[in-house]
């Protein structure tokens, strides 16, 4: 049997994730405000909807639709950011 141990994650957990053992992985994203020359403001907690589709056989690998609730924003734009796993946003 190979030995899956790796970067310290033991054999069976790496068995388990191989296997999706907890199912799917899980994806979340944040959105932050910027303003016109891309400097953060502040973290949008006004996201009320997204969707997030994913296709390796396509040209455009992952397309992304979010309904952000509208606020009086002039100049500013959007970032989002994408997390897979169990990371805190502290520790991106």
């Amino acid at each position: 049997m190979i030995d899956l141990t790796k970067d310290g994650f033991l054999h069976q957990q790496v068995k388990d994730m191989l296997h999706a053992k907890t199912g799917s992985r899980e994806v979340r994203f944040r959105y932050h405000l910027l303003d016109i020359e891309d400097n953060f403001i502040t973290e949008l907690t006004t996201v009320e909807s997204g969707e997030v589709k994913q296709s390796a056989f396509s040209d455009i690998k992952r397309t992304a639709n979010f309904t952000v609730r509208e606020a009086s924003y002039l100049q500013e734009s959007y970032a989002t950011w994408g997390d897979v796993g169990a990371k805190k946003w502290s520790e991106l």
